[in-house]
């Protein structure tokens, strides 16, 4: 589908929820802040205002705007060998075939 969107122009309205660090790479940092992404510091404290400013922001797109896209990308964690005994066991108690290389979502 990636590919019927970039045909169509679709992904020209993509936004994503990064961290802040990201804002700070040259060139991509600079595109992702012109184009309205929202950079976020993961402490609710900080993170309530820009949400609420990028809200701002999203909402006044015209309905006849590109459509857009947003994209939360989940952070994983570290792969240890502790951690993946742990995700082997909790597949097999559900039942599932345990995965070799990355650890089940526990959520």
């Amino acid at each position: 589908s990636s590919g019927i969107n970039a045909e169509y122009g679709g992904l020209k309205g993509c936004k994503c929820l990064v961290k802040k660090q990201a804002m700070y790479l040259p060139v991509v940092g600079w595109y992702m802040w012109f184009t309205d992404y929202l950079f976020l510091c993961r402490e609710w404290v900080k993170d309530q205002g820009a949400i609420q400013r990028i809200a701002k922001i999203w909402a006044n797109y015209r309905p006849t705007d590109i459509s857009n896209y947003y994209v939360l990308c989940a952070e994983g964690t570290r792969f240890t060998p502790a951690k993946h005994k742990a995700s082997i066991a909790f597949a097999r108690e559900r039942g599932m075939e345990p995965f070799r290389h990355v650890l089940y979502p526990r959520t």
